[in-house]
């Protein structure tokens, strides 16, 4: 019932149907098991919930809209009429969804010509929480990055891989790291 008054929350319109087949509480009544959505969510029921000042949608809301939440997600991004902080959180909210088309996503994000900063360090570490270890070859490279907030995204992306390998790559870019900001930053994560 709870994921139900939470989709609502975000402006969506749903059909839930309770499970109400294994708990009951102490008086004997039954309680949600589970929650089934009934319809997949639009394009524009998911850029509403994306778009809350307060709070966004969670990984469990976020899977609770349907099997279609993922491609969703996308078209969202895509829209050109979608505005820049809501892309912001779809990018954002394909962590929760790892998948070969997430990543292969997130990658081509950062591979597009004069992307913005905000949108490579959504991407970043997006695919850090996502896919773990498996992206540090792709993650990497961005240390290197002409702009100092790719840089720290890609030095926070590595710090939350946490292995070996990752927190060498943030030592050897602090020890070429021209830029004050990104040199405090790098020096908090490695230390961690």
């Amino acid at each position: 019932m709870r994921a139900a008054i939470l989709l609502l929350c975000f402006g969506l319109t749903l059909t839930a149907t309770p499970d109400v087949s294994a708990q009951t509480t102490s008086e004997g009544q039954a309680t949600p098991n589970a929650i089934r959505i009934d319809q997949t969510p639009t394009v524009a029921q998911l850029t509403t919930a994306l778009s809350h000042f307060e709070r966004t949608a969670t990984r469990t809301e976020l899977h609770a809209l349907g099997p279609q939440t993922l491609s969703r997600l996308f078209e969202v991004y895509q829209a050109p009429s979608t505005a820049a902080y809501v892309r912001l959180r779809a990018l954002g909210a394909l962590r929760h969804f790892p998948s070969a088309a997430t990543r292969a996503f997130l990658i081509a994000v950062l591979q597009v010509p004069n992307q913005t900063d905000l949108h490579k360090r959504h991407a970043l570490l997006s695919l850090a929480h996502g896919f773990g270890v498996s992206v540090r070859a792709e993650i990497t490279p961005y240390l290197g990055d002409s702009d100092p907030i790719v840089r720290e995204a890609a030095g926070r992306a590595l710090a939350h891989l946490g292995d070996p390998s990752s927190l060498q790559a943030i030592s050897d870019r602090l020890a070429v790291e021209t830029n004050d900001s990104v040199r405090h930053t790098l020096r908090q994560l490695r230390s961690r």
